[in-house]
């Protein structure tokens, strides 16, 4: 079962939308510094930038965490143990092994159940994954 403790840097961002159903969800900001359902896996401009903490409606604070480990939504049934982790377009947690998916976690258990299942992931953004250097 997800837990949360340890070190962690959470944020209050404004509600772009009613996020009520969305905690533990990833979010991105929008250009006017709103949060929103993170719905790109890849790095563009709204690239993930932390999992909803709380459950604000519309123009309400929206609790962030930004780095630290946190409960999160898994979309995928893939996920395991140390993989790193994108965002799926639900705004879920999914496996980030496909080249230009943005990587802003890691996780910190296996999706043992069916999804969508909360997981504990450490929120640590590393940027673009490249693909092999192999």
């Amino acid at each position: 079962m997800a837990s949360e403790g340890g070190v962690f840097i959470d944020h209050s961002f404004q509600a772009s939308s009613t996020l009520s159903a969305s905690q533990y969800s990833l979010v991105a900001l929008s250009s006017s510094n709103q949060i929103a359902l993170s719905v790109s896996s890849t790095n563009g401009a709204l690239a993930t930038v932390g999992v909803l903490q709380n459950d604000p409606v519309l123009n309400q604070a929206g609790k962030v965490r930004l780095f630290g480990k946190t409960k999160v939504t898994a979309s995928s049934s893939g996920i395991v143990f140390g993989v790193p982790l994108g965002t799926s377009t639900s705004g879920g947690a999914i496996t980030a092994l496909s080249t230009g998916l943005y990587i802003w976690g890691f996780a910190l258990e296996t999706v043992a159940a069916a999804v969508p299942y909360q997981i504990e992931a450490f929120v640590a953004p590393r940027g673009v994954f490249m693909g092999s250097t192999a």
